[in-house]
């Protein structure tokens, strides 16, 4: 609109100066309206690419005190978890090795083309946002962390058990280091596979180094000791999975991990369709 108001403005312009026999008058209009233009386009140009990239982190920056909130009701939830016995909240139980925190990292495609990056336990308290909050033992360190139900060396079986009994999701990520595989081995006791999600992080995600050679092994020793378990798990490959052990022992497997923003919470819902409702 404003283009062709400029012509319109322009054309007119020079109608007037050849009426009057002014040629070089009307060249120089031309002249200094297109430079006017083409300064407003670049200007134009400017602004939106300054505005795209860093759209996000203005976004990121307006939703901080939701996030602080959200964050804050987590840790309640956690709390309330392990101290009322009527607890009507639902939370999902999020159990994993504490070096996936500091190695592991998501590239998260949103509309098919714009990437940001989050870590996995971020992304699954998105996944899960509406529906159920999720928590962990341990000590929440960051906005989008899990809810923080504390725990001491002495304390954090006895609080596993009363946390796993009352979650109404447990997601696992089962690269067996001596906790997590004592926290799965007590899972099976005690029946909770059946509202158990499996999590095998993409390798691609975790960072470059020895940190990351000493997880792969570890993640391959864990199928291995899975399998010893009774656990029919398939073999995962470097894309990653998430997986769940069905009433009849077998386990289905959903490849790879979702790194599309919402995928995620759909193969939630794909892997348990007739427990969960998401809004």
């Amino acid at each position: 609109m404003r283009a062709l108001l400029g012509l319109l403005i322009l054309l007119y312009l020079l109608f007037e100066s050849w009426k009057r026999g002014g040629v070089n008058l009307a060249a120089q209009v031309a002249g200094g309206l297109l430079a006017l233009g083409a300064i407003s386009l670049l200007l134009q140009v400017a602004v939106s690419f300054l505005w795209q990239g860093h759209k996000r982190a203005v976004i990121r920056l307006a939703a901080v005190p939701s996030r602080i909130a959200a964050r804050n009701r987590r840790n309640t939830v956690a709390s309330s978890a392990l101290s009322a016995s009527d607890s009507s909240e639902r939370f999902a139980l999020y159990l994993r090795p504490f070096t996936i925190d500091q190695a592991n990292s998501l590239d998260i495609t949103v509309r098919g083309f714009d990437v940001y990056t989050t870590h996995l336990e971020g992304a699954l308290v998105e996944a899960l946002d509406g529906f159920c909050d999720v928590i962990g033992l341990g000590v929440s360190s960051g906005l989008d962390r899990a809810g923080a139900a504390e725990a001491t060396e002495l304390d954090w079986q006895k609080k596993f058990d009363v946390l796993a009994d009352r979650a109404h999701l447990i997601c696992v990520v089962p690269i067996l280091r001596p906790g997590t595989h004592w926290e799965v081995k007590r899972l099976v006791e005690r029946r909770y596979l059946y509202k158990t999600l499996f999590i095998f992080p993409p390798i691609n995600s975790l960072r470059v180094g020895r940190r990351r050679d000493e997880i792969m092994r570890a993640k391959l020793s864990s199928i291995e000791r899975l399998q010893d378990s009774g656990l029919e798990f398939p073999a995962v490959g470097e894309s990653g999975a998430l997986a769940r052990v069905l009433e009849d022992g077998s386990v289905r497997t959903l490849q790879p991990f979702p790194q599309l923003r919402g995928q995620l919470r759909t193969d939630i819902v794909n892997l348990f369709p007739s427990r969960f409702t998401f809004a």
